[in-house]
């Protein structure tokens, strides 16, 4: 948002579009902006905070391949989650604002209604969450109740075994 400002006072005419990813409302772009964003939920928040502006939906791109089940594939064994088993899986970033508390305490109480259940965490951790991590941990590290907190680098076709996956 501050490059758009910055590019905004040097260049009040120019067309800028924005390419927005999260619902974000501090300073809000131009009431007649362009804004691209990846869903129905975005589109809508800036629809409703920016009546005039043009807002459509690119959907994030994806590799096919990447999805393709592999019969050698054998991460269910190596993270101990049977096969008859719900894996849930949380892709992204260690930090507070993507929400991995409270999806810890939301899958906390989801298995008390379901025991066959797993969830997948799998992060690229930088060193400033690193401790947060640790805390984490601590917390909610429950092999036995299904969590598995796993690096990146670790799964090849994580996705293709998931039922669910929430990125």
């Amino acid at each position: 948002m501050k490059l758009y400002r910055q590019l905004r006072e040097r260049n009040p005419n120019a067309n800028l579009v924005m390419h927005m990813h999260n619902a974000f409302e501090p300073e809000l772009p131009d009431n007649n902006a362009k804004i691209i964003v990846p869903s129905q939920f975005l589109k809508a928040f800036y629809e409703e905070r920016l009546p005039a502006a043009d807002v459509s939906i690119v959907p994030n791109g994806f590799c096919a391949e990447t999805y393709k089940r592999n019969p050698q594939d054998n991460l269910r064994q190596q993270l101990n989650i049977a096969e008859d088993a719900t894996v849930l899986l949380y892709a992204g970033r260690i930090s507070p604002d993507k929400g991995i508390l409270l999806l810890l305490q939301a899958f906390k109480k989801l298995r008390t209604l379901r025991s066959n259940i797993k969830l997948v965490v799998v992060a690229i951790l930088m060193q400033a969450v690193r401790e947060k991590k640790q805390s984490i941990k601590r917390k909610y590290w429950m092999p036995q109740k299904g969590l598995a907190l796993i690096a990146l680098w670790q799964v090849d076709n994580l996705l293709t075994r998931c039922i669910t996956s929430i990125i």
